[in-house]
């Protein structure tokens, strides 16, 4: 089995490419800082199946056609859902085989912060910049919702499906509470202080 690990920036791919390595992970780095001919050579290595996990930004690793990828890791968050869909499509490929892949995603706040102050500093106008915005929305609302993914994902893209059953949401449901209650009473308090009291906050 191969597998993929996607990172947001190419010093983050040159580390943890190295991390692997220092684990006993035949890893190699792909991003667009290195030469053509060092990308062309990482890529056969990988086809060839001498590289065990790729490290790849996103546009480094457009296009790659390696059937035996297996296992997709999103080390930093995706910009946008059409990002986040060509990832995970790279395990697609491990269906012709009828092998099982799996795809995951791990983020924080920090990559959140991140990706807020790229698209801030971001050359585009103000709407350009919004539109960013949106995009990363969308892709928090499908890293955060409790319904199958493959729907939400789907639905982003205009199409209808029925619950897929293989997703984590599907096999394992998060826990919901309904705050309702709970944030109705937290605002009564603030306006009472606020106006009773003139208590600021």
């Amino acid at each position: 089995n191969q597998a993929i690990v996607f990172a947001s920036t190419q010093i983050e791919c040159d580390g943890l490419a190295g991390d692997l390595q220092q684990a006993g992970f035949d890893a190699v780095a792909l991003h667009g800082a290195l030469s053509q001919g060092l990308r062309n050579r990482r890529l056969m290595a990988l086809r060839q199946g001498q590289v065990q996990v790729l490290v790849a930004t996103d546009v480094a690793a457009r296009g790659i056609d390696v059937p035996t990828i297996t296992h997709v890791f999103n080390y930093g968050l995706p910009m946008k859902a059409e990002d986040y869909t060509h990832r995970i499509g790279r395990t697609g490929r491990a269906g012709r085989d009828g092998l099982a892949s799996t795809a995951w995603l791990a983020y924080g706040l920090a990559d959140v912060v991140m990706q807020r102050q790229l698209i801030d500093k971001s050359d585009g106008d103000l709407d350009y910049r919004r539109r960013l915005g949106q995009n990363l929305d969308a892709m928090l609302a499908l890293c955060e919702m409790v319904e199958c993914r493959r729907v939400g994902l789907l639905k982003y893209f205009g199409q209808t499906s029925s619950a897929c059953g293989n997703c984590d949401t599907c096999l394992h449901p998060p826990e919901t509470w309904d705050g309702t209650v709970a944030a109705q009473k937290l605002l009564s308090t603030v306006y009472r202080l606020r106006h009773e009291r003139r208590q600021g906050f």
